[in-house]
């Protein structure tokens, strides 16, 4: 929620803007929720790999999926909370067993500096790293600070000027505790520069096991 909005006033705004326009599927427009069953079904399936300093990447979909494309721009840039709830919903279902080792983990996200998450008035990676604390019972911190403002990665094209943007840009909160497994969450991965960095400055604060999760590979 924009921080300008009061709340009662931001409830009314939803539940206006819900009656004139209701909820539809992304990938079939059907109505009622942002991704029916079927389409969940149809589009999402955990994909997991392994990069670099990460120990575990799970991500859901493919960027190049248009419903899913679609669904992260609105949650991207209008401030969604009910998609992030949605997704983060598919993505704790989802799941798998075998990903955690049995360590209760803790959820931080992909930090914003504290100027840019101002200007845009939230931070979508964080929104969905609470929805799905939220619904796996895990704890989520903002235990992950961006240190620097760097240029969006989506405008370098360059693998290697991407993790040179990146570098150095993330440090850990002061008193912040950290357990020996952290999913880092975020809407998109594409070449891992940030997820990278991110585990690797966790780890070198001691975590012994870094998952990155995503709802979309790009």
């Amino acid at each position: 929620m924009p921080p300008f909005i009061h709340k009662p006033v931001y409830k009314c705004w939803i539940l206006l803007a819900e009656a004139l326009f209701p909820r539809k599927c992304f990938g079939c427009s059907n109505p009622g929720k942002y991704f029916c069953p079927a389409c969940v079904d149809k589009i999402f399936r955990a994909e997991c790999e392994k990069l670099g300093e990460i120990d575990l990447i799970l991500s859901f979909s493919s960027y190049r999926e248009p419903s899913v494309k679609n669904a992260l721009r609105r949650l991207k840039y209008g401030s969604a909370s009910d998609i992030a709830l949605e997704l983060a919903e598919m993505m704790s279902g989802r799941l798998p067993k075998t990903a955690l080792s049995g360590i209760k983990p803790l959820v931080v996200a992909v930090p914003m500096t504290d100027k840019r998450k101002r200007a845009r008035g939230f931070n979508q990676a964080e929104l969905l790293a609470q929805k799905f604390a939220e619904k796996t019972d895990f704890e989520f911190s903002p235990a992950l600070l961006k240190a620097r403002e760097t240029k969006p990665q989506a405008e370098i094209k360059n693998r290697e000027e991407r993790f040179l943007n990146i570098k150095n840009a993330f440090s850990i909160a002061e008193g912040a505790l950290l357990p020996e497994e952290i999913i880092v969450v975020d809407d998109i991965i594409t070449t891992g520069a940030t997820m990278r960095e991110a585990a690797r400055v966790l780890k070198s604060a001691g975590v012994q096991k870094v998952i990155a999760l995503a709802v979309a590979r790009g």
